[in-house]
């Protein structure tokens, strides 16, 4: 849904939410480096842990902002030839690329939860965290990916489908 069209009270307050949780990951990890940065050139005595948990939320950071915070607009394109094209052209482009993108996400997330599921069977070295948890953040950026890109399709069927082009 785009940022700009979000009018309503309640999906304003949880896109705040989603950027709360977000901002509440980069802080995590920025806490961290500097305990570490502390530890290891202050204190002469690095802790093993803090490279486990930046990784932990680099990864669920990255993940949960492209998929879950980032909007269309926010993206990399590539779209020289796609701008010089008529409006009707440019609907029926971004209908049948968010159609492939959500039918390949739709057909991949079965078998990447049960890749990360088996997973739980794996740890991290320090601190033990099951790598299904590290991981399951892919599952939550397919999922969003799958929505926003059905959403999408929704929209350039409708009426107001200049909007979305």
């Amino acid at each position: 849904m785009s940022e700009e069209r979000v009018k309503s009270p309640v999906l304003r307050g949880f896109r705040q939410v989603l950027d709360a949780i977000g901002s509440t990951f980069f802080l995590i990890l920025f806490l961290t480096i500097l305990l570490q940065v502390f530890s290891r050139y202050v204190l002469n005595d690095p802790i093993g842990w803090t490279a486990e948990i930046c990784l932990i939320a680099y990864l669920w950071l990255a993940f949960w902002g492209g998929g879950l915070m980032a909007g269309r607009q926010d993206q990399v394109r590539f779209d020289l030839f796609y701008n010089h094209l008529s409006p009707r052209a440019r609907r029926v482009i971004a209908t049948i690329r968010s159609l492939i993108v959500a039918a390949i996400l739709l057909i991949a997330l079965p078998a990447n939860f049960d890749y990360i599921q088996f997973m739980e069977y794996d740890t991290t070295g320090v601190l033990e965290i099951g790598f299904d948890g590290v991981f399951a953040i892919f599952i939550i950026f397919m999922a969003a990916l799958l929505l926003r890109n059905l959403y999408r399709v929704i929209a350039l069927l409708g009426k107001n489908w200049r909007s979305e082009i």
